[in-house]
Parts: C-alpha cells; structure tokens; sequence
C-alpha cells in the first residue's frame, strides 16, 4: 500500500539529518527488527527524493 504525505521543507532537511546519523547497528541496539530496518531504508528512498527536489530548488535561487 502506497501512501502519500506531505512534508515540510524544515521536515525534509531534519530526516536527512536524522538518516545521515543513524546507522543498522542504532536500530538494532534500539530493538529495531530487520523488518523495520527494511521499512525504514524505503522510507530514506522516499525521502530521498524530496531531499533532490529541494536541493536544487535550493540551488537554482543561488
């Protein structure tokens, strides 16, 4: 099931931050499961694509 959401430019760079920091062995230790690790990757990949988009919105107002 897809689902859409929309994200505020603030949200977009605080998750880039986020997944920059966070590593497998962060979601382990917090108890995170494979699966959720799996989940989270697709979230990143989503992410992803808003962080681009921003980024050269960004750098085309330069």
């Amino acid at each position: 099931m897809m689902h859409e959401i929309e994200l505020s430019a603030a949200a977009v760079l605080a998750a880039k931050k986020l997944f920059n920091h966070l590593t497998v062995d962060d979601l382990s230790a917090a108890g995170f499961t494979e699966e959720d690790e799996a989940a989270f990757g697709e979230l990143y990949r989503g992410v992803q694509g808003y962080i681009e988009e921003l980024e050269m919105t960004e750098g085309s107002e330069a």
